[in-house]
């Protein structure tokens, strides 16, 4: 589980009432502009038995991470890539996290050997599931990524420093597994319009870039004030062939009464010729100009 940036595990874990809010921002062809709306709920994903036969290790899409060697076996990645500590995460291990969370990486926030020791103990403790659920995210391999459990994502993350409450766990995961979720969709808004090249994209690997902002977010935060995103992930896709690179920041949203817990994410393909045409495509459909 790997969370080496700002991640806000510990505050989110204290929230009593839990609904992710995930939108895109699209205020103009390049994607700049435009806060944060309001969208609409998101249900978590309903937590089922991981398969037996898929002991392989787990990390997760949100990327957390630098480059780390490709697991060889099935894949159960996580997609928001919390758990392996600065590594880049290879998607065609199905049992990864997609955003990272589960395969500790080899720097010096590794959790020791004592801190995961003491870290299990609680979760043993205060028996947290061990049930993973399968993400929608088709991994290199065609497997779709499972998700971390409430043990794995707990031992993971309080080993390596976070102050997490076991009683919360099941919220905390709920809000990994969304975001995840919708990060995923929105990448799919771009994709569909190479269904045609490409009907099935898969996530090959994904890469979390803490603390390094990216060129729209500095732009955002220098023209318009915009307050920095607490995360970023690189998310690479596999488009039948052709690789693709999407960038995504991660703020907090604009939390409310009804909604407690609000998570932005502006997910968009990196800079390039075909990156750019696609963000114009997609702003001129949001003006239902096209």
């Amino acid at each position: 589980l790997k969370s080496p940036v700002p991640f806000p595990l510990a505050r989110i874990a204290r929230r009593t009432r839990v609904l992710v809010e995930a939108t895109m921002a699209s205020a103009c062809p390049l994607g700049f502009g435009g806060a944060p709306a309001s969208p609409a709920p998101m249900p978590a994903p309903t937590p089922v038995p991981a398969p037996v036969e898929k002991a392989s290790a787990s990390a997760c899409p949100l990327g957390h991470g630098a480059a780390a060697p490709e697991p060889k076996s099935a894949p159960s990645a996580c997609p928001l890539g919390h758990g392996e500590a600065a590594s880049e995460a290879k998607a065609s291990a199905p049992s990864a996290c997609p955003m990272g969370h589960g395969a500790a990486g080899a720097d010096a926030a590794s959790p020791t050997a004592a801190a995961a020791s003491a870290a299990a103990k609680v979760a043993e403790q205060a028996q947290l599931s061990r049930e993973r659920a399968p993400s929608t995210i088709p991994s290199a391999s065609g497997d779709n990524f499972m998700y971390p459990s409430e043990n794995q994502f707990f031992t993971s993350a309080t080993a390596k420093g976070h102050d997490l409450v076991p009683d919360e766990m099941e919220m905390v995961v709920a809000i990994h597994n969304a975001v995840n979720e919708q990060t995923w969709r929105d990448i799919l808004k771009y994709e569909e319009m190479h269904k045609a090249v490409c009907p099935t994209p898969r996530l090959i690997r994904f890469l979390g870039r803490p603390g390094e902002l990216s060129p729209k977010a500095q732009i955002l935060g220098l023209l318009a004030g915009r307050t920095a995103p607490f995360d970023r992930h690189d998310w690479h896709v596999d488009r039948c062939g052709t690789q693709v690179r999407y960038v995504v920041d991660f703020y907090d949203g604009k939390p409310n009464p009804e909604r407690p817990v609000s998570i932005f994410i502006d997910a968009r393909p990196e800079v390039t010729f075909g990156g750019l045409q696609d963000r114009f495509r997609m702003w001129a459909r949001g003006l239902n100009i096209v």
